[in-house]
C-alpha cells in the first residue's frame, strides 16, 4: 500500500516536473523574442538600410541626368562656385544622378541637406534619414546683369563676385552652404551672372590678396547687397554716381617695425545701414595711400585692418572707426575728391573712435 502510494507520488512528481520544464522553456523563448526585438529600441537607434536613394526632376517632372548632388550634414561646409561643387568643403557626400535622375548615398545620422546643381537649375532641400523625399525638383537659375563704371566710365576685365548670403543651419554644429559666382566684365564694362539664387545676395568687385605677398593690386571696389526674386532678372549699375575719397594711412606712433601696407584693407560702410546702400573696400599702396571710387553723398565709417598680421602677436595695427562725410556737389565737379588727410593707426589692442574731420569740398 505504502509502496503503491510512493510509486504514485513519484510518477506524479515526474509528470508535474516535465510540464513545468516545458512551460519554463516556452516562457524563456517568449522573453528572448521580446528582448531581441527590443534591442534596436534599447540601443536608441532604428534599423536603417546602408544606403538611401532619391531622384532629381525638372519643373515638368522629367528626370534630370548628370546633376551633381551634395549631401551635407551637421558640420559640413559646401562651396558651390559658378554652379560647380568645390572639393575643399569636407564632411559631405557627392553623387551624380543617372539617366533616370536617381542617385544613391550612404545613410547619414541626423538631419541633412541636399544641394543640387545642374546647368538647367538648382535645388536645396532639408530632410532626415527617416524622411528622404522621393524626388527633388530643380528651380531655374536667376540672372543678374549690369555695368561696372568708375568715374562714369565702363571698366573692362574687372572681376566681380556674387555671394548668396550663407545659410546657417543647426545648433553648435552648423551646416554652411555657400553659393557664389565669379565673372569678369567685358570690353564695355558689362557683366552677367547667369547662375544666381533668390534671396539676400551681395555683389562686389573682388579684390585679390595673396597669402604671402598681400594685395595683388592697388584698387577699390564697391559692394552692394540686394534681394533677388525668383523669375526676375536683376539689373545693377556700379559707379553711376559718387565721388572719389582719398587718404593716407600713417603707422601707429612709436612703432618699431615697418608697416606692411600690402596687407592693409580699408573698409567703408554707411553710418546708417540702408538696404542696397553701397559699401566699399580698398587696398593700399606701399606708402599707405588709398583711393575709393564713386562714394555717394552721405555719412560713412572707415575702418582699417590687416588681412594677415605679419608681425608678432599683439603687435598689429588697426583703425577702429573714422567717421567722415561726402557732401553733395554739382555733377560737373563730381570727380573732385574728398580728402581725408593723414589717418594714424592705433597699436593692437587699443580701440579708439576718432572724431569726424570737417568735410572738404
Amino acid at each position: 500500500m505504502n509502496r503503491g502510494l510512493r510509486t504514485s507520488q513519484r510518477r506524479t512528481t515526474r509528470a508535474n516536473g516535465g510540464d513545468l520544464s516545458r512551460a519554463a522553456l516556452r516562457v524563456a523563448a517568449a522573453i528572448l523574442i521580446v528582448v531581441v526585438a527590443s534591442l534596436p529600441a534599447l540601443a536608441g537607434d532604428d534599423p536603417q538600410p546602408a544606403s538611401l536613394t532619391s531622384r532629381v526632376i525638372d519643373e515638368a517632372g522629367k528626370p534630370v541626368a548628370r546633376a551633381t548632388v551634395v549631401v551635407a550634414v551637421a558640420g559640413s561646409q559646401v562651396v558651390i562656385t559658378n554652379g560647380e561643387v568645390r572639393n575643399d568643403g569636407g564632411f559631405h557626400v557627392t553623387a551624380v544622378t543617372d539617366e533616370a535622375g536617381r542617385f544613391v548615398f550612404p545613410t547619414q545620422k541626423g538631419d541633412m541637406w541636399f544641394a543640387v546643381t545642374h546647368p538647367t537649375g538648382y535645388a536645396e532641400v532639408k530632410c532626415s534619414r527617416q524622411a528622404v523625399p522621393e524626388s527633388i525638383k530643380l528651380a531655374p537659375w536667376l540672372r543678374v546683369e549690369g555695368t561696372y563704371l568708375v568715374a562714369r566710365k565702363p571698366q573692362a576685365n574687372v572681376r566681380l563676385r556674387l555671394n548668396r548670403t550663407m545659410m546657417n543651419v543647426g545648433g553648435q554644429k552648423v551646416t554652411w552652404i555657400i553659393w557664389q559666382s565669379l565673372v569678369h566684365t567685358d570690353a564695355n564694362g558689362r557683366f552677367v551672372f547667369d547662375r544666381a539664387l533668390p534671396g539676400l545676395t551681395s555683389i562686389e568687385r573682388n579684390l585679390s590678396f595673396n597669402g604671402n605677398q598681400g594685395a595683388t593690386e592697388v584698387a577699390s571696389g564697391t559692394r552692394i547687397q540686394t534681394r533677388l526674386t525668383a523669375g526676375r532678372t536683376t539689373h545693377i549699375d556700379f559707379g553711376a554716381s559718387g565721388r572719389p575719397v582719398i587718404g593716407k594711412l600713417q603707422h601707429a606712433a612709436d612703432l618699431k617695425h615697418e608697416t606692411a601696407w600690402n596687407f592693409a584693407y580699408v573698409n567703408v560702410t554707411p553710418l546708417v545701414h540702408l538696404f542696397q546702400a553701397p559699401s566699399f573696400g580698398a587696398t593700399v599702396d606701399r606708402e599707405g595711400n588709398f583711393s575709393i571710387n564713386d562714394v555717394p553723398p552721405g555719412e560713412y565709417v572707415l575702418q582699417v585692418n590687416f588681412i594677415k598680421n605679419p608681425f608678432e602677436e599683439g603687435a598689429g595695427e588697426h583703425l577702429a572707426a573714422h567717421r567722415f562725410t561726402v557732401p553733395e556737389i554739382n555733377e560737373k565737379l563730381a570727380q573732385r575728391p574728398v580728402d581725408l588727410g593723414v589717418l594714424t593707426l592705433q597699436p593692437g589692442g587699443r580701440l579708439r573712435v576718432m572724431a569726424a574731420p570737417p568735410a572738404k569740398n
